[in-house]
């Protein structure tokens, strides 16, 4: 079992998108994939999309979301449970994607101590670029801590604007935090009407799937020696 953790301490960075589309890539062929979710209020929308394509299991680190008969299956961490043991009781599962919440803590510092990879999503601007360097300063400690090579350390630039000042230079900051930078994801009305009608894990041949597909694999190819 490896662990994928999509972490930001904001919100509004696509986190929970980004969860649900890698776990969804993790899990084909039938392959068992949990996603974790540790925001108490949930994205119920999300686990619709990821549960009705990709027939996976979900664990939610708080009340469980109203039944509307798109889950196959749940396992529940209630919420005086910590991500470790939550992690530790999926032995036998494939692959685990942490949803981590929009903040730091301790949730942040065992979401990435317990990865094989940290994905830090990060939309255009000042302030979203210096957070991003503050997550991932953090988890270059880890990395030198644990003395595996792990966590690998991946940013996956989301709603970005073509022909933006502001997104160009934030992709140089990006870019000199020495990490891999991933393909970056532009900003398209597809994103939120496809999560809202719960069918993001499914956008066909689009441009937007096929961004959506580069990015994940870049991704993924930073641990292809755990898959």
């Amino acid at each position: 079992m490896f662990i994928v953790s999509v972490i930001n301490t904001k919100g509004g960075v696509g986190k929970t998108t980004l969860s649900i589309l890698i776990a969804s890539q993790l899990s084909n062929g039938g392959k068992d994939v949990r996603l974790i979710d540790l925001d108490p209020e949930g994205e119920t929308s999300g686990a619709l999309a990821f549960s009705k394509r990709a027939r996976a299991r979900m664990v939610i680190d708080g009340p469980r979301p109203p039944d509307k008969g798109f889950f196959p299956a749940w396992d529940i961490v209630g919420a005086q449970d910590s991500l470790r043991s939550a992690v530790e009781a999926l032995g036998d599962a494939y692959a685990v994607v942490v949803d981590s919440k929009p903040s730091s803590g301790d949730e942040e510092r065992i979401a990435t101590a317990c990865a094989e990879l940290v994905v830090v999503p990060c939309v255009p601007g000042p302030a979203e670029a210096a957070a991003t360097a503050r997550i991932i300063e953090r988890a270059q400690r880890m990395q030198s801590s644990r003395g595996d090579g792990y966590p690998q350390v991946a940013i996956a630039p989301t709603r970005w604007r073509k022909r933006s000042k502001v997104a160009d230079r934030t992709f140089e900051e990006l870019s000199g935090l020495g990490v891999s930078v991933l393909p970056v994801v532009h900003d398209r009305a597809i994103f939120p009407e496809a999560f809202a009608q719960g069918k993001i894990a499914s956008m066909g041949r689009s441009a937007a799937a096929i961004e959506v597909q580069r990015q994940i694999y870049s991704a993924l190819e930073l641990i292809k020696g755990v898959l």
